[in-house]
């Protein structure tokens, strides 16, 4: 019987596959010191005074949620039950360690360490158990993250980027083509990348369609709840739209870039020298002559700032969510207490019908001008003080590069 051909990977193939599982034995080195580190934490301060850490009867870890059961008064029996005991098995975690962490969730989410103030503070990694903490499961997976992004040098992945097809009907065209537009506007954009030019951003929110809002249509929305949170913000004159916007990016940005650099403006935003391959892009347009230009990108979710799709060797100009729950933390200042406290605990993000279009200098090959355009769906989940909402935003994104100077 002839042997079955084993299928070979090309070596991109290959070297996602090793990348992808020496992130996995990263995460998993940095969830077994990180548990180490809490145990040995819970350990010291358990000694001396009995009281420090103090586990609560009672209470039962739910994913996000602490729920304190009401413990009804029974009267003792005389003839003891040798099964009282109620086994509920946790539901399964989406964090990345899958079930282990869970179980170390759920292990470690009575501990109070709300006693043991400003008595420990890990120095280079900016974790600090001080007044307020009462859950071990948020220090835990913070310092997990510190961990690993510390062993990477990168931003802790939360989510592995998904490439898709190009849009229905797109014709890729010639090989040959699409690898001289790639080399032709690498080059063209690592020499002009650093230089000085203009840069004109519009950002906007969307129906589920595309088209622009109706009047009274909200940007973001949460559900039947976004009425009532916008009401409890509008007290503080803010809205989900705006403290949305705030990170999604949503309004206009004008700037003179000088020597690849802007003042207060997001340098996600500036033009980067791409590193595209003949394989990320579908031509539309290729004008040797007047040097005109324009491509597809393929569709992307999730990506991330690891340069392993088209979008992510094309710009910076996409969202991250560990890059932006620093900036969601404390962004609703209102005197409600359920908005004291907000988290940015997951975020998913498409990218869609993705086109690009540029134009050089047929003579020189310096970029005379580029252009992206691009569509967004975000799904979020906050947490705050007493609740946890999911919401989702659409949005438009176009940003041009132009007036180089040589």
């Amino acid at each position: 019987m002839a042997k079955t051909k084993k299928s070979e990977l090309t070596l991109e193939e290959l070297q996602a596959k090793k990348s992808k599982t020496q992130r996995g034995w990263v995460r998993f080195c940095a969830i077994l010191l990180a548990v180490l580190l809490t145990v040995g934490i819970y350990g010291v301060a358990s000694r001396g005074e009995p009281n420090v850490v103090k586990l609560r009867s009672g209470v039962v870890r739910t994913n996000t949620q602490t729920v304190v059961k009401q413990e009804p008064t029974v009267t003792p029996a005389t003839t003891p039950d040798t099964n009282t005991s109620n086994t509920t098995t946790p539901p399964a975690s989406d964090d990345e360690g899958g079930g282990i962490l869970e179980t170390i969730m759920n292990l470690l989410g009575g501990i109070d360490f709300s006693k043991i103030t400003g008595m420990l503070d890990f120095n280079g990694l900016g974790v600090k158990v001080a007044d307020g903490i009462d859950k071990a499961a948020d220090s835990l997976l913070t310092l997990v993250d510190k961990i690993e992004g510390s062993i990477t040098k990168k931003p802790v992945i939360t989510h592995e980027a998904e490439e898709a097809e190009f849009a229905e009907g797109t014709n890729v065209g010639d090989a040959a083509v699409r690898e001289a537009v790639v080399d032709l506007l690498n080059n063209a954009t690592a020499k002009a990348a650093g230089g000085t030019y203009t840069l004109t951003r519009n950002s906007a929110y969307t129906n589920a369609n595309g088209d622009a809002l109706a009047e009274g249509e909200y940007g973001v929305s949460i559900g039947e709840a976004t009425e009532t949170v916008n009401s409890v913000l509008g007290a503080a004159n803010q809205s989900l739209d705006t403290l949305v916007g705030a990170f999604n990016g949503v309004g206009d940005v004008q700037a003179n870039v000088v020597n690849g650099a802007a003042e207060e403006v997001n340098e996600n935003y500036l033009l980067m020298a791409t590193q595209l391959k003949a394989d990320d892009i579908a031509v539309t347009k290729a004008n040797i002559v007047t040097g005109e230009y324009m491509f597809a990108l393929k569709n992307v979710a999730n990506p991330n700032r690891m340069a392993d799709c088209g979008l992510t060797r094309m710009t910076n100009d996409y969202l991250v969510q560990n890059e932006l729950a620093p900036l969601v933390a404390g962004l609703a200042s209102t005197n409600n207490n359920a908005f004291s406290m907000v988290k940015l605990s997951d975020l998913e993000m498409n990218y869609t019908n993705i086109y690009v279009s540029f134009k050089v200098n047929p003579i020189t090959g310096d970029l005379v001008n580029l252009s992206y355009t691009y569509a967004s769906y975000g799904k979020f989940t906050v947490r705050t003080n007493t609740l946890q909402v999911v919401g989702a935003a659409n949005t438009t994104t176009t940003a041009t590069y132009s007036d180089f100077v040589y």
